[in-house]
């Protein structure tokens, strides 16, 4: 009789994990403090987890930031513009601009985190190059008192903000996706990109969470800050049993 082999038992492949400032090789990106798989349908928790391993001076800032600037393009949206129908009259900080009706979509992930952040005494700032209507209604709604719209120098705008609420830079956490939200990385002690940002943003950011711009990234980077502060349980609990 002839004997047969025994079969061969297939090994599961291990999760990528990519070190302190090499590539990822899906996106392109390099990975800063943060060692996380950036590819988004692998990294729905771990992006989360992988932001306590931030160490000193960016963990310092994430357990006592005072202002969190956001961009809103890109950051708040995912990206897209609809215009939706005739010039508006001139709101905030409009100027001498044109505005035409705008459609942007918010996510209420993100809206929700901006609120936990609120209720935790950080203040949140919106500065944009850009503005509508819209906008100004859904920061109204969150609460977002410093609203800064067609902002054309970012980051003396971000300098201004601290100097007058006597915020440090080591105190500041900012977001954006795009080049020009770079002039909001220079004046904060962490900088934050989503999954979608653009190449050379997010190889400047400290963390670059999983989720994509208008997509709950926000959100994951309130979590990030609550988490660091200690404060995340209480909110979970609160939330019901």
């Amino acid at each position: 009789l002839l004997s047969r082999a025994p079969p061969r038992t297939r090994t599961p492949p291990r999760p990528r994990r990519h070190g302190i400032g090499r590539r990822n090789p899906r996106s392109g990106a390099r990975v800063g403090d943060l060692r996380v798989d950036r590819t988004p349908e692998r990294t729905q928790n771990r992006g989360m987890e992988s932001a306590l391993e931030l160490a000193g001076p960016r963990r310092a800032v994430l357990e006592r930031a005072r202002l969190v600037a956001l961009d809103v393009d890109g950051t708040l949206t995912d990206g897209r513009v609809v215009l939706a129908g005739p010039p508006e009259p001139g709101g905030t900080g409009a100027g001498e601009r044109v505005r035409y009706g705008e459609t942007p979509a918010f996510h209420v992930h993100d809206g929700q985190g901006l609120v936990w952040l609120a209720r935790a005494g950080v203040t949140v700032a919106w500065i944009t190059g850009r503005g509508c209507k819209a906008t100004e209604r859904r920061a109204a709604e969150l609460g977002v008192t410093e609203l800064h719209l067609f902002c054309a120098d970012k980051r003396a705008r971000l300098a201004e903000i601290q100097r007058r609420l006597g915020i440090a830079v080591e105190e500041t956490v900012a977001r954006g996706d795009d080049l020009p939200a770079l002039a909001l990385a220079a004046g904060a002690g962490l900088f934050a990109a989503p999954a979608d940002a653009r190449p050379e943003v997010a190889a400047r950011a400290h963390i670059v969470t999983s989720a994509r711009g208008g997509r709950g990234a926000v959100r994951e980077l309130a979590e990030h800050l609550l988490r660091a502060r200690g404060a995340w349980r209480a909110i979970v609990d609160a939330a019901g049993p």
